[in-house]
């Protein structure tokens, strides 16, 4: 809904738009009655297909409206206009602290101005059992006399987006400052998810930048919650390190290793600069590019500074099944039981019962990727065959590949070694062999998240995201409903796109996932950026059809109307993820981009 200017809404007269984000549309309104300006805060009617939405948000705001506390900006009233849930809250005039940031490194003094106001209400609001869950700068608002509020108070919450924030089509503002465990949707959050997304604003604050940037949410989210954070004093080096060690308490991904509350993080934070003998905080900004994701091979574009905002600023915006052992691989771990019992050498026995077993004429011969499907339907199941494994291969004079499958063979079972082996593998150009040893990593460790983390981060496999793949879909076939995994495969079907090799893994993907909409607009943008758009056309159409509403649908639908040169048609089309308030900052800034783009781009 959008108010006009002179509209009355309910006793308030509407002045001016503020701004408009995610959630909802803020306005300036004029209260005749008590002769003050408030801001009104109305709800996008997306949120009117959610059948709780009302209750939920009469329920919220009747808890928030309860605090009263200096540094958060108060709530005066809720009701409906026209059947539209609003908020009005108080008028406060002045700049986020984005704003600020974006002109410039904060100083020791502003910084702990920063901490004192926000650990305050944090600290005030925990003991009303009420979460922030969205803290980040653009929802700190300084007064031109100088005072600190807190803005959007369970405003996450109000929106549903509480306890499901992995959706690519409902995560509401920006990843950036999302705790591991809020990311994961636990649903018994506490006051520690806000303390982790407050030391997430004190680290760019501090250091410069945001700890994990990346292309997608996919990447930024997987990061929070399996990537060791950058430290602080290695991207920035004059941050002290008393500070650091708060920084570093304040975002670990266990919850039980954070600061217990708001009010133990701020006596820590005073403790530390004294204890670094006042030294400024962050004399120096760190390099304005930002850190690549592990999770992806491209630096986040970094954020435009916002404008001077009034009141509650606005919201930021391929295998196949796993390779079975080999008949000759049993007999080689019962050989070496065996010559164990017997008191023989066995380890010095072994690896030419592997050289005999492993002649290779080339290494030109060794399959390194899937072999492509036969030319049937696109979307076809039967697109990628199952084929069984070749033989385990041994480059020459690779004594440290002889070492592992030693090692291996005497430990069958080590999820270390077999990820290890993998690694050597990989590093001798022998992607199936490779794939084998970490999927059967993966299964030895119950297709644990952590394991595939270990496998993402490795050297040289990391930028791999086809590889990548491959690796993982076992274990996501066994598990299709496990968050963790399909934050793991999100950044990899968007880097696999461009890679002319990557079309018989998306394929695998589509067969394998038919429901999911991402591994289609993968294989729908491959086949366009392969000049393909008949191919694209069809995974378009059936988006639409399964997910008619979707700004990834619109997207991808307009990025093929481009290819396809009906520019005015893709236009309108990308110009519903930008009006589209529930889609992705990431998603809408890319879609401004291609309109930009398409603007100065001819109709045929």
């Amino acid at each position: 809904m959008t108010l006009s200017i002179g509209e009355n809404v309910g006793p308030y007269r509407v002045m001016a738009q503020l701004g408009q984000g995610g959630m909802a549309t803020v306005y300036k309104a004029y209260h005749a009655s008590l002769d003050r300006y408030v801001a009104i805060k109305v709800m996008h009617t997306a949120f009117k297909e959610d059948p709780t939405f009302l209750a939920r948000f009469q329920r919220e705001a009747r808890v928030l409206a309860k605090l009263e506390h200096p540094n958060i900006v108060p709530i005066y009233d809720f009701a409906e206009h026209q059947g539209q849930p609003y908020l009005v809250m108080k008028y406060v005039e002045g700049d986020t602290l984005k704003a600020r940031m974006a002109n410039g490194a904060p100083s020791s003094d502003e910084i702990l101005k920063v901490v004192d106001a926000v650990g305050a209400g944090l600290a005030y609001a925990h003991k009303q059992g009420v979460l922030h869950r969205d803290i980040k700068p653009s929802n700190v608002i300084i007064t031109p006399d100088g005072q600190y509020y807190l803005s959007d108070f369970g405003l996450a919450r109000i929106a549903g987006a509480g306890e499901s924030t992995l959706s690519q089509d409902t995560m509401l503002g920006t990843p950036n400052y999302i705790s591991p465990e809020q990311a994961k949707g636990v649903s018994d959050l506490d006051g520690r998810t806000d303390i982790y997304s407050f030391g997430v604003l004190l680290y760019e604050m501090i250091v410069g930048r945001v700890p994990y940037s990346g292309d997608t949410p996919f990447a930024i989210i997987h990061d929070h919650i399996y990537t060791p954070l950058p430290l602080p004093s290695s991207v920035n080096p004059s941050v002290p390190e008393p500070v650091e060690r708060i920084l570093l308490k304040a975002l670990a991904k266990e919850r039980d290793d954070r600061f217990s509350d708001a009010s133990a993080l701020v006596t820590a934070f005073h403790q530390a600069l004294e204890g670094a003998g006042g030294a400024p905080v962050a004399p120096t900004p760190a390099p304005p590019s930002g850190p690549v994701s592990a999770s992806s091979t491209a630096t986040r574009r970094a954020p435009t500074a916002a404008p001077t905002v009034v009141a509650t600023a606005k919201p930021d915006s391929p295998p196949a099944t796993p390779a079975q052992k080999s008949n000759a691989w049993v007999w080689i771990v019962v050989a070496v039981a065996m010559l164990a019992v017997l008191g023989i050498g066995a380890m010095l026995i072994v690896p030419r019962i592997l050289r005999n077993r492993n002649q290779l004429p080339t290494q030109a011969a060794l399959i390194t990727q899937p072999p492509p499907p036969p030319a049937t339907d696109a979307l076809s199941p039967t697109s990628v065959p199952v084929t069984e494994p070749p033989p385990t291969h041994i480059p020459p004079d690779n004594d440290r590949l002889l070492q592992l499958l030693n090692a291996v063979a005497a430990n069958p079972n080590d999820v270390g070694l077999h990820l290890d082996l993998g690694q050597a593998y990989y590093e001798e150009k022998l992607t199936q062999d490779a794939t084998r040893e970490f999927q059967t990593a993966a299964e030895l460790s119950q297709y644990d998240p952590k394991t595939y983390n270990d496998i993402f981060q490795r050297p040289f496999v990391r930028d791999d995201p086809v590889f990548l793949l491959n690796v993982l879909l076992p274990g996501l076939e066994q598990n299709r409903d496990s968050r963790e995994l399909w934050l793991l495969v999100g950044p990899q079907l968007d880097r696999s796109a461009p890679l002319d090799h990557a079309e018989p893994t998306l394929l695998t993907y589509v067969a394998t996932f038919p429901k999911e909409i991402a591994p289609k607009a993968a294989l729908a943008e491959y086949y366009i950026l392969h000049g393909q758009p008949v191919k694209a056309r069809k995974l378009v159409e059936e988006t639409r059809r399964d997910a008619p509403d979707s700004p990834t649908t619109h997207l991808i639908s307009g990025e093929l109307l481009a290819a396809e040169g009906r520019i005015d048609e893709a236009i309108a089309e990308l110009q519903k993820v930008v009006d589209d308030p529930k889609a992705p900052e990431f998603l809408r800034r890319r879609a401004e981009d291609r309109i930009n783009h398409l603007k100065g781009t001819p109709a045929p």
